[in-house]
């Protein structure tokens, strides 16, 4: 019972998070395929103009917001041990390409609605300063 309230919980601030940032070409958060599930363990997306504004608006939302918003998940074949083991030289435009460009918002249950909507509108703010400037 517990997990179903978690995942309902994930669900319903994912609908709401990409609903309100629907205006923001810069960004794209994954398709869910139909007949599938997401539980959105994290909120995550694509910053499709490149790192360069993705890195902008981690530091920018840090700044003035105090969210701290991060890029996770490193391919493993990035990894010292992976490339010291001949493994590192893969082949993964994809891959790179998601990752050099993804940004994580903090997506806890725990976070309070009103912590949540204080992300939400954050966020906002932060892609309209950062559209503005260029």
């Amino acid at each position: 019972k517990r997990i179903d309230k978690l995942n309902n919980i994930r669900l319903k601030r994912a609908k709401l998070f990409k609903n309100k940032l629907k205006e923001f070409e810069e960004i794209e958060f994954q398709k869910i395929p139909k007949n599938f599930n997401h539980i959105f363990h994290c909120l995550v997306a694509k910053f499709k103009n490149g790192k360069r504004l993705r890195d902008k608006f981690i530091l920018d939302m840090k700044k003035k917001f105090n969210i701290q918003c991060i890029v996770q998940n490193y391919p493993l074949y990035r990894y010292g041990l992976f490339k010291k083991n001949g493994h590192g030289k893969n082949n993964c435009k994809n891959t790179d390409n998601f990752f050099d460009n993804m940004i994580s918002w903090p997506f806890y249950t725990w976070m309070s609605d009103k912590e949540f909507n204080y992300m939400i509108t954050s966020t906002i703010s932060t892609l309209r300063n950062l559209r503005k400037s260029g």
